[in-house]
């Protein structure tokens, strides 16, 4: 599902309201691109959270063999592994408050 369809107003609110919920934590909205099935859309997760930890999060939700590997995009760039999501959410949040992750996949072996 592409969230970025549903009312700027609709995903505003909620956002506001998940946030207020849950501080500390940012909310985000994954897509993938490719074949790849994530069992999960929305995540709030600790503003300390490293991106390479996030990925290892996201690996948890996704039926992949262990030689394929996870890339995440924010705004077509690959962040560093060490960054925190609470930075790049500084960085990099939507108008409606969500921080959009695109996930893909590669073959790492072969």
């Amino acid at each position: 599902m592409n969230f970025r369809n549903i009312k700027y107003e609709l995903r505003l609110k909620e956002a506001v309201h998940m946030m207020s919920k849950y501080p500390g934590r940012i909310p985000i909205i994954v897509n993938t691109k490719g074949t790849l099935y994530l069992r999960k859309n929305k995540y709030m997760v600790p503003n300390t959270t490293t991106c390479g930890h996030f990925i290892y999060i996201l690996r948890n939700y996704m039926d992949l063999k262990p030689e394929k590997s996870i890339f995440i995009f924010i705004n077509n760039m690959i962040p560093i592994s060490s960054e925190t999501i609470g930075n790049l959410y500084t960085k990099h949040k939507d108008d409606d408050l969500f921080l959009y992750i695109y996930v893909t996949e590669e073959n790492t072996f072969g």
